[in-house]
């Protein structure tokens, strides 16, 4: 097994420089050029070392990697980490090497898939169109990685777990290194989102959203993203856990240089598990008014939510949680029933036994409309 740790204790004395020393511009290229670690190696040590740093350190690194599989998991690090510039270059600079032609082909469309090039439609009948210019095993993998997420956020579950479901056999065929490690984690991500979101099985969404943070290679992105899920398996009888899976969301999204992410994380997933565990808190400038709406409803402060949701209303707002807020607020179990079929229609089936809990309570006490 690779030993971070050791392996950086060998380089320091090796070149004799300090730990500072190894991640300057310089000293990266150097050791990119001279191909002394696989790029999952170096990946492990940089996040051994430096983790809140990882993301600038890397895109330096894999600047300069000039092996083919080095070259080939740089283009896939930076297709995960969403480094449009690194990506860019990365496909400028090794366009005219025939050895990676059909990699440089299918990283081109995720390029422009990730700048939102393309509707999901079309990259759907584009990547499918590429399957025959594409001949390398892995390669052909990589593509089916994008109709799978394709097909995700088309909403087409069903379609995505099928897909999904088929790789898990794919990979006993693929050498270990970076690649196979990214594609192993993004599709256990997948197919763990596909069952909790589309399902709404929580213990076999959990299954998989574990097996994404067992790797240490996992990109902080999917580690993000994994977490973020895992909070929602514990919407109902485990608030600290919740909340720490949404804090350890936060924690990888930083590391990734994610934002938006975080600060969505931030300002609207922790309101939202403390407004569903009931907690009364004060409210920041920066909450959205949903989860204004929410704890307005937490406190029995009606009249104001309901004001909020006439105004999110008039502005057009049609939110799968505004439906359910109302609901909530003015208890009327007919909302409520809709907000539940709605929430497992469109993709946020996880809500359904949250939903069902409040019909439930509503009924017991008589307390409806």
């Amino acid at each position: 097994m690779f030993d971070s740790k050791k392996e950086l204790s060998k380089l320091l004395a090796q070149k004799n420089w300090t730990q500072d020393e190894v991640f300057t511009p310089d000293n990266l290229k150097q050791v990119a050029r001279e191909s002394l670690y696989t790029f999952e190696e170096w990946m492990l040590i940089v996040k051994h070392a430096k983790p809140e740093e990882s993301v600038p350190i890397m895109n330096t690194y894999a600047m300069h990697v000039n092996k083919l599989h080095d070259v080939r998991d740089a283009f896939e690090y930076a297709s995960v980490h969403e480094q449009m510039n690194v990506l860019e270059q990365l496909l400028d600079k090794h366009r005219a090497d025939d050895l990676l032609t059909e990699w440089i082909l299918v990283y081109r469309l995720i390029f422009k898939n990730l700048s939102n090039y393309y509707t999901l439609q079309e990259i759907l009948e584009k990547a499918k169109n590429l399957y025959g210019e594409i001949n390398n095993p892995l390669a052909r993998m990589r593509l089916e990685i994008v109709e799978l997420t394709t097909y995700y956020k088309l909403g087409s579950v069903r379609n995505a777990l099928f897909m999904a479901d088929k790789f898990k056999n794919s990979f006993s065929t693929i050498k270990p290194g970076y690649m196979k490690s990214a594609l192993a984690s993004r599709v256990s991500l997948l197919i763990g989102l596909g069952k909790l979101y589309g399902e709404g099985d929580r213990e076999g969404a959990e299954n998989y959203l574990f097996a994404v943070n067992v790797n240490d290679t996992t990109p902080d992105t999917v580690r993000a993203s994994s977490y973020h899920a895992l909070s929602n398996t514990k919407l109902i009888g485990n608030k600290k856990m919740c909340l720490d899976y949404t804090k350890k969301a936060i924690k990888f999204a930083r590391q990734a240089g994610l934002v938006e992410y975080e600060q969505a994380l931030e300002k609207e997933q922790i309101p939202f598990i403390k407004n569903l565990y009931g907690e009364i808190f004060d409210l920041p400038i920066n909450t959205p008014e949903k989860e204004q709406i929410h704890q307005h409803i937490v406190r029995n402060e009606i009249e104001h939510a309901k004001k909020l949701i006439e105004k999110l209303e008039n502005e057009g707002n049609d939110n799968l949680f505004l439906l359910y807020y109302k609901g909530k607020a003015t208890k009327d179990l007919n909302l409520l029933i809709q907000a539940l079929s709605h929430f497992s229609i469109f993709g946020r089936a996880d809500m359904v036994p949250v939903v069902q809990r409040d019909i439930i309570s509503l009924k017991k006490k008589g307390d409806f409309f």
